[in-house]
């Protein structure tokens, strides 16, 4: 725990204004923990005080996100570009959502609300800061690795994903210029950062996973991306590409970026979270994104019953924001979106897959990569976690030959 002389100045001062917003007065600040993320350095803050109007003690506790300590890391992960995006998210398309859903919902539950309040999201001088609610406080927590994501899991996240894109369509029916300036706005960063750093480092991903893999199916369909995913990804993540069926999408959708809540051992709730690579583009991205690295073969064979979750979740939002459902967006359209765009998640596969089955002990400390050479190499597999690799590699792209989201043919 950190006393307060010791939290950076720029941070400290965000802190005490809200502090300030919320009425507090005899404040003490604490960092209770800090760690890095990929293209963040995240801490935990307790804010502690009386409440002005009662003297009443009262605290709260945040979590910031910053730049990486480190610049090289900072230059070679392009954090500037996704962190400008996650702030455009929390102080321009975040806002707007909110207000369309409180001016035609009697009930704010009915709407989409998974994710954490923003107290600040703003440039200040060389840095750029988010501050948001710790939703650990209210229960959430990471998702725990050593269990099995079960169908019941899948369909709550489902659900809330449905709604999030819900507001998209309705948005677009009713007030289609701000849809129109969100497109112009946010390109899909995800090409931007793959033809930049991330080019390399996916393609050394490919070059593993063609590595681990036997099955014949998904080693043709490795192979043959290895060499085009740029192209093809460029391909289906232009502008207006989905047309009247694009939609704000998360952009990483996947476990790492999403908190779950539990009744006893059951997950009742999850909220959404990391919105750098927010874009506008077919609901499809975020759906195969979720499914081929954050689930398994058993939550995928109710893959149909997955869609309908989604998709009857998307309509009855649609319908109480005012528009007609069936008209926007048919099962069909779902259906053809997911035809059309589902190689997407093929695509970020080999890379993300290394993210969520790797063990701590397994990842590099991304403080000591100092080169594009040193970031090809961020994990170091055991045989165990090698056999994982490979299992969800053939698992994964065998179900997205058959569920018609590529085809190794015409790759």
């Amino acid at each position: 725990m950190l006393p307060e002389g010791d939290i950076p100045k720029f941070v400290l001062i965000q802190l005490k204004e809200i502090a300030e917003k919320l009425n507090y007065i005899n404040c003490s600040i604490e960092r209770l923990c800090a760690r890095d993320g990929y293209v963040s350095s995240l801490s935990r803050f307790k804010i502690l005080g009386q409440l002005k109007d009662t003297q009443l003690p009262v605290s709260i506790t945040l979590i910031c996100k910053t730049l990486p300590t480190s610049d090289s890391r900072i230059k070679m992960l392009n954090s500037v570009e996704s962190f400008e995006r996650e702030v455009y998210f929390y102080t321009k398309v975040l806002p707007i959502l909110e207000q369309f859903q409180r001016e035609r919902l009697a009930n704010a539950e009915d709407g989409f609300v998974a994710y954490p309040k923003c107290f600040v999201a703003k440039r200040v001088d060389n840095q750029i800061i988010i501050i948001l609610e710790d939703l650990r406080v209210s229960g959430y927590e990471v998702w725990n690795r050593d269990n099995q994501v079960t169908f019941e899991t899948a369909s709550i996240v489902m659900r809330q994903l449905g709604k999030f894109h819900a507001v998209s369509f309705a948005l677009r029916d009713q007030c289609p210029e701000i849809m129109e300036e969100f497109s112009n706005e946010m390109t899909d960063m995800l090409v931007f950062l793959y033809k930049n750093c991330y080019g390399k480092i996916t393609r050394e991903a490919f070059n593993k996973a063609v590595d681990h893999v036997d099955d014949p199916v998904a080693l043709s369909v490795l192979t043959k991306l290895k060499e085009k995913f740029l192209p093809v990804l460029e391909e289906i993540c232009r502008k207006n590409a989905a047309g009247v069926c694009g939609v704000i999408g998360h952009g990483d959708f996947y476990e790492n970026n999403i908190l779950f809540r539990y009744d006893e051992k059951a997950v009742t709730s999850v909220a959404f979270l990391d919105f750098q690579f927010v874009r506008v583009g077919s609901p499809a991205f975020d759906i195969c994104y979720y499914l081929l690295t954050s689930t398994n073969p058993k939550v995928r064979q109710n893959y149909d019953k997955l869609l309908h979750t989604y998709h009857e979740s998307l309509q009855t939002l649609v319908r109480k924001l005012g528009s007609d459902a069936n008209k926007l967006f048919s099962y069909n359209d779902l259906v053809n979106q997911m035809t059309k765009f589902g190689k997407y998640g093929v695509i970020f596969m080999p890379f993300l897959l290394q993210i969520t089955l790797a063990k701590p002990n397994e990842c590099v400390n991304l403080d000591d990569i100092e080169n594009d050479e040193q970031a090809l190499h961020l994990f170091r597999f055991s045989d165990e976690t090698k056999g994982k690799f490979k299992n969800a590699l053939e698992w994964g792209i065998n179900d997205a030959v058959k569920f018609g989201w590529i085809k190794p043919d015409e790759i």
